[in-house]
């Protein structure tokens, strides 16, 4: 099976630049001499939340891309984008392999109905018994059907590396989406950083 890949680079940066065009804000607003304390926190909550929606957008945006792409990768390994044929009975085909597969109880039993079906040239029963292997954890199994299908290898990497776990993500993917919230707001009440920023007193700053 694949092993997560941690987030991209450019997400990365995307993230820190959100939080570093923040920071850079707060120091603008806070060197204001002519502010008094209200209208400068005033301010950074509107940048606060500016920046909030910012980073809002960034992970809304990487989760549709990345569940977009791993419909497609499971669509490649484990569906029928790749049969040319009749899709209707190739479907039924697959989904009668499927529950055969779902039934299997071991790694031995797997790996003998993998053999069987690999000998008989059924592409669709040997794919589905290689998906309940992979689902199970039987890599054994998993690996002798990919070991003859690199492409399909391949895009199942890429695929499990697409799914996180806590056990394989760090620090930077734990944190990835946090804004640190300014002095002086508190990131617990939304509600109130929103009153702070809607201060009727500053509405001309």
């Amino acid at each position: 099976m694949g092993v997560y890949t941690q987030t991209p680079q450019a997400t990365v940066n995307a993230a820190n630049a959100i939080r570093d065009s923040l920071g850079a804000a707060v120091d603008r607003i806070g060197c204001q001499a002519s502010l008094t304390p209200e209208a400068q926190l005033c301010l950074v909550a509107r940048a606060y939340i500016a920046a909030q929606a910012q980073m809002d957008k960034l992970s809304t945006d990487v989760a549709a891309k990345t569940d977009a792409r791993m419909r497609l990768l499971t669509a490649q390994v484990w569906g029928l984008a790749d049969f040319s044929g009749d899709r209707v009975s190739a479907a039924i085909s697959l989904r009668d392999a499927t529950d055969r597969a779902q039934a299997l109880d071991s790694i031995p039993a797997a790996m003998n109905l993998l053999t069987t079906a690999e000998r008989s040239g059924d592409e669709l029963l040997a794919r589905a018994v290689a998906c309940q292997a992979d689902a199970m954890g039987w890599d054994d199994v998993a690996g002798a059907y990919f070991a003859t299908r690199p492409a399909a290898a391949k895009a199942n990497a890429e695929l499990h590396g697409l799914v996180p776990s806590l056990k394989s993500m760090n620090a930077v993917d734990l944190f990835l989406y946090v804004l640190p919230t300014p002095a002086g707001l508190n990131a617990s009440n939304p509600y109130r950083i929103q009153q702070i920023a809607d201060d009727p007193r500053f509405t001309n700053l």
